[in-house]
């Protein structure tokens, strides 16, 4: 799953909102409200958004070079047959910059309650 981080500011949904699934108080998921498709997850209190690449209206705007990519996440759940032909970092889980940025959101949500 190929994830970009955008800022909120310049970021819109163009076909409806999200539904959205809290997991923490500090993190949510979002889904397509229609077909339950993974969109992406916003942390509260953080001024960007996270969204998977392949929900993007225009995905070719995106190539796998620019800022904002942390590179695949979760290979160690991708199909066995997916090959990934780049040379973007590879997590098998989270990518590290990512924890570290939940991590931080959870505690300042944890002050907050």
């Amino acid at each position: 799953m190929a994830l970009l981080m955008v800022p909120h500011a310049g970021f819109r949904f163009t076909r409806g909102e999200p539904a959205r699934y809290a997991t923490t108080a500090a993190l949510s998921y979002l889904f397509c409200s229609n077909c339950g498709s993974s969109i992406g997850s916003e942390y509260v209190g953080d001024e960007n958004i996270i969204v998977t690449i392949g929900t993007l209206d225009h995905p070719e705007d995106w190539p796998l070079n620019q800022e904002g990519w942390f590179g695949h996440v979760y290979v160690a759940n991708k199909i066995p047959w997916e090959i990934i032909g780049d040379n973007l970092p590879k997590h098998d889980q989270e990518a590290p910059e990512l924890e570290e940025k939940m991590l931080a959101i959870q505690r300042r949500a944890e002050e907050m309650n």
